[in-house]
């Protein structure tokens, strides 16, 4: 059994042939059988009727080649033939096979012949020494004397992130450019494997290939059924974030291999380990609710220091902070921060904490009870405004609550406004701010929106006077507004806007 070509190169084109509209390498298969009687007696117009059959790839599921019959509209592995042969004849039959468009280099191409007798129980039979069967492969690759590929790929592969922020039950899109060259003899069966980390999911690749997803991991093929010598492809495979699997990076791990022979030395090149960071946008909806009451200061009104529990000495202002968590992400526990205004410049009282009640699992550190010495203390006279009261002008305290996993949580404060500093204060109106802010406890995964990050609540005081507008001020703006009246007359008249021009008459006008 013999072969034309003896070995299979799909990039020699004198070999090409087509069927049934598909082009690729044919090979003609030439089977020659030799029949020899043995026995004294002979008849000599005596024959043999001889069955064969030859099969391609019989060790393989998938054949990668099939037999063209042109009397028929059948392609198959195996071919079945019976035909006669006399004493001492040799007859050739040959055969075509076509090549799979779709070929696995990994091994050669195998060509079993099996034969028999159609006439077994008549007539003479095979001699047992001899084979009844012979096997053959075709090497399916030529790449010169040496008949081995040493090929050299170099892969290059860049993320279009180099950090993300995932957003809140949606999946942000993340692509993977590919480069791939071969510097030396081709390389067959060459494939990019991408295996990656489960928070993200394979979308698809352009422009399109023939990719095998499977779960992390992603096989495209490249250059099939070989990536030539000094040849490249350039492609995008395309992923998705996956929300439900939290982990601190993305990693991609793309690698080229091919069924070719790769010196150690050049292998350097055919491996890329991607890493990006990411973080997460909390599931959280933070809202503040609170009494918004404007507290006014009466002109003139008094206090008492021994009376510190009645209504004369202070004002309650009751602010209410929740922390509601969204969608099936998983959210860390967080702590909740608020400061507020304490002491004035002069460190007079200004506002502090008395009561807080949190929900079940929320752990509030309570703020130390400074104000019961400041409390006891006539306040100093100064002067208040919006820009003294804020922290870093004036002296501010803060409190924490550890806020635990669960799906809502509640901080109620009950805050005191201390009177007697704004009696005794010079002001008219002002506010003073009181922030919370939200972060995470030992973690960088995640992160908050920028609206959700921190809440803040303006508390407004206003002095009250008699009258309302104090009469000093109403006789200041009466001299302010006669003395610019005078300078607008005292301009006209230089200007000469008063003065009046005469007219000279004629006799006739006088006389009539």
């Amino acid at each position: 059994m013999t072969f034309d070509p003896v070995k299979i190169n799909l990039q020699q084109a004198q070999y090409q042939c087509e069927h049934r509209g598909r082009k690729s390498v044919c090979v003609k298969t030439t089977v020659c059988f030799h029949y020899l009687v043995k026995s004294d007696k002979k008849d000599v117009d005596s024959y043999a009727e001889i069955r064969y059959n030859i099969t391609l790839d019989a060790l393989r599921a998938k054949a990668r080649a099939s037999f063209t019959d042109t009397d028929s509209d059948k392609s198959d592995r195996r071919m079945t033939k019976t035909f006669n042969i006399k004493d001492q004849e040799t007859k050739c039959i040959t055969e075509t096979f076509i090549m799979s468009a779709q070929l696995d280099f990994r091994d050669p191409l195998s060509v079993t012949l099996d034969f028999r007798l159609v006439h077994e129980d008549q007539g003479p039979i095979l001699d047992e020494n001899l084979p009844k069967s012979i096997t053959k492969k075709i090497p399916l690759v030529d790449c010169g004397d040496h008949e081995r590929c040493i090929t050299d790929l170099s892969l290059k592969a860049e993320p279009s992130e180099k950090s993300m922020l995932i957003p809140l039950n949606s999946k942000d899109k993340i692509d993977v450019n590919i480069d791939i060259s071969n510097k030396k003899d081709s390389a067959y069966n060459t494939k990019v494997i991408l295996n990656f980390t489960p928070n993200i999911n394979y979308v698809k690749v352009e422009p399109e290939k023939q990719c095998t997803p499977n779960q992390t991991r992603v096989e495209c093929e490249v250059g099939y059924p070989f990536l030539g010598s000094n040849d490249e492809d350039h492609f995008k495979v395309k992923f998705e974030t996956d929300s439900s699997h939290i982990q601190e990076k993305i990693h991609i791990n793309v690698t080229a291999v091919s069924d070719s022979e790769e010196h150690h030395s050049t292998l350097y090149d055919n491996n890329v380990q991607i890493s990006i960071p990411v973080k997460y946008e909390a599931g959280v909806i933070f809202t503040v609710d609170y009494t918004d009451e404007h507290i006014i200061v009466k002109d003139g009104e008094q206090y008492s220091l021994k009376d510190t529990d009645t209504g004369m000495t202070f004002e309650e202002v009751n602010i209410t902070y929740t922390l509601e968590k969204v969608g099936n992400i998983f959210t860390p526990p967080l702590q909740l921060t608020v400061t507020y205004p304490h002491l004035s410049p002069l460190t007079n009282l200004l506002l502090f904490p008395t009561h807080i009640v949190s929900s079940a699992g929320v752990i509030c550190n309570q703020p130390d009870k400074v104000y019961q010495t400041a409390k006891q203390h006539k306040p100093k006279k100064e002067t208040l405004s919006v820009f003294l009261l804020q922290c870093g002008q004036t002296g501010c305290e803060s409190f924490s609550c550890s806020i635990p996993k669960t799906n809502k949580s509640q901080v109620h404060v009950t805050f005191k406004v201390w009177k007697p500093t704004f009696i005794e204060g010079e002001f008219s109106s002002l506010h003073m701010v009181v922030n919370a802010s939200l972060t995470f406890k030992q973690t960088h995964l995640f992160e908050l929106v920028s609206n959700a990050k921190s809440r803040s609540v303006k508390i407004q005081v206003s002095k009250e006077t008699v009258g309302g507008i104090p009469i000093w001020i109403i006789i200041i703006s009466i001299l302010i507004g006669l003395l610019i009246l005078a300078l607008v007359i005292f301009i006209l008249w230089k200007l000469g806007f008063f003065k009046r021009k005469s007219r000279d008459f004629s006799k006739e006008e006088i006389s009539e």
